[in-house]
């Protein structure tokens, strides 16, 4: 309507009639009326019911409406703890994986990997056979959830190298699954003369 003020002028808007069922009027009779109508409309409609409650103070909602779920949805409390037993000695070394009542499920050594005499004590030997050890554990226990619990014993080259093994790409596998990291290298205190150190 401001719209057709602006494009006719008002002589104008005053000399065009519109023809209705009562005679001829002219726009400005009848935007008036309709005007009269939308306010005479408007004092008669009940007022909207607002969603809000403004007598009473706002309240956070509850939790009790909503179930709430763990962001975590996996039950990991239940999971069986599969032990692997590293003897890192001066000569070998010695990986064996358990289950969690003892029977053993795979093993691995450096000499078992092909490394002979002084090589077997080798950290070479000790990466082969920790690969080797992590693709047998990886077989055994497919489609299985658990954790591994890793004993460390001895103070041979081999402990170093497991653990640089289990952090590189290799042993992403059995990494992430790894929950406990025990030391149980025995540490003598006193006691009897120790045997002679093998020559070779």
């Amino acid at each position: 309507m401001f719209a057709l003020r602006r494009i006719l002028p008002r002589a104008a808007l005053q000399t065009r009639s519109v023809v209705g069922g009562g005679g001829a009027h002219t726009i400005d009779s009848v935007i008036g009326e309709l005007n009269a109508d939308l306010a005479a409309s408007s004092k008669s409609a009940p007022p909207a019911p607002s969603a809000i409650d403004l007598s009473q103070p706002p309240s956070a909602p509850s939790n009790e409406e909503k179930p709430t779920t763990p962001l975590d949805p996996v039950d990991r409390r239940n999971w069986p703890v599969y032990r692997l037993h590293c003897q890192a000695t001066p000569n070998n070394t010695l990986l064996t994986f358990t289950a969690p009542d003892g029977c053993v499920k795979a093993w691995a050594s450096a000499g078992s990997c092909g490394f002979k005499n002084t090589r077997r004590g080798s950290p070479e030997g000790a990466y082969a056979a920790s690969v080797k050890i992590f693709e047998k554990i990886q077989a055994a226990t497919e489609g299985k959830e658990f954790y591994v619990h890793l004993f460390l014993k001895g103070f041979g080259l081999g402990r170093n190298a497991l653990v640089q093994t289990l952090a590189s790409t290799e042993g992403e596998a059995v990494r992430r699954r790894v929950l406990y990291m025990t030391d149980r290298t025995p540490i003598k205190i006193g006691g009897t003369r120790a045997k002679k150190m093998r020559r070779i």
